[in-house]
């Protein structure tokens, strides 16, 4: 039986590395062609050698990249005229901020907007125009929409969103198909602004809480959206792949 990747064509806004990336690779292990897009041309180029690599002949036929800046409405409008007719759309472009809120600047908050929601809402504005009507849009969201701490008010606030517009768009886009992913602590290049003890610190309390003993890395937070894209009969949806974090 053939997977139903192959032979279609997927845009992966985010995709320069983590969970994009891991996204990126399944898509291929799957026979689509990908379009990776990120702000930095060098993470692109890296990502773009791994992903050619890792598809072996004829993979650099199936692996195209593009210079994004997904809070930038005209330079998204443009890309996605450049890019043309695709089938699915798979959005893991993250701005994190983490502080109270009452010393919270209105830069860094705006910051994560810029991403979070405007990026995503003209994403999915142009980006819609051209999906096959039997494709979908997989948004990402995250753990800070069901279980959040200190600090993390306005991340919830973006993650939040990203359900509640997946469902409202799985109706007005219909048919094609819109969900989203909610991945919790993931192991990815965001973690490397955090100082290594913290971060590590982090983790290991994180492990030792989770029901499954163990801290997703990015391939674990991609396996939904790959899902999503094969499943034709999933739309509206969130998948929360979490670990058990909201159970304990």
């Amino acid at each position: 039986m053939s997977d139903a990747l192959a032979g279609t064509r997927v845009v992966v806004i985010g995709g320069s590395e983590g969970i994009g990336l891991a996204v990126a690779q399944g898509a291929l292990a799957g026979g689509a062609a990908v379009v990776v897009a990120s702000r930095s041309a060098e993470k692109l180029a890296k990502a773009r050698a791994l992903l050619v690599a890792e598809t072996g002949p004829g993979g650099a036929a199936r692996v195209a990249t593009q210079v994004l800046d997904i809070t930038d409405e005209i330079a998204v409008e443009a890309a996605f005229a450049g890019i043309g007719a695709f089938d699915h759309l798979v959005i893991s472009a993250v701005t994190p901020a983490f502080a109270p809120l009452q010393q919270m600047s209105n830069a860094a908050a705006e910051r994560v907007l810029a991403t979070k929601f405007w990026g995503t809402f003209w994403a999915v504005k142009y980006g819609s125009q051209r999906i096959a009507p039997t494709g979908s849009i997989t948004l990402y969201g995250g753990l800070a929409a069901h279980r959040t701490g200190p600090g993390e008010a306005v991340l919830a606030f973006a993650q939040g969103g990203m359900e509640a517009f997946a469902r409202a768009l799985a109706v007005e886009l219909a048919p094609v198909r819109v969900n989203c992913v909610c991945p919790g602590v993931t192991v990815t290049p965001l973690w490397d602004a955090f100082d290594p003890a913290l971060r590590d610190a982090i983790y290991e309390e994180t492990r030792a809480s989770l029901p499954a003993r163990r801290i997703a890395d990015p391939a674990d937070a991609a396996e939904p959206a790959l899902y999503l894209m094969r499943s034709r009969f999933t739309t509206g949806e969130v998948i929360v792949v979490d670990g058990g974090a909201r159970l304990v």
